[in-house]
């Protein structure tokens, strides 16, 4: 039915992470990927490119989120050991 449909398209819109947790920003892809990698050895498993600035910088973010009140309780976290880590929300 189309009101299990819209239902159902709400639940995963609530899931689908919208807040990124920014590690850094950087011109080439492979200085993007190093962040990546060392971010996964230090255990933050989600951590990915996120795509391109609008100045062409590769961002990487450490994880994403849906729900904004989750990315800033993270985010408070990370900042005790990066405190230019800052929070994306498209």
């Amino acid at each position: 039915s189309f009101k299990a449909k819209m239902a159902a398209e709400k639940q995963i819109e609530e899931q689908t992470p919208k807040h990124f947790i920014i590690a850094g920003a950087f011109s080439t892809e492979r200085n993007a990927n190093k962040l990546v990698r060392k971010l996964k050895s230090w255990n933050f498993k989600n951590a990915h490119i996120i795509g391109l600035s609008n100045n062409g910088l590769f961002r990487v973010c450490y994880d994403g989120f849906a729900k904004p009140e989750d990315a800033l309780s993270a985010l408070h976290q990370i900042k005790k050991t990066n405190t230019s880590a800052w929070l994306l929300s498209k």
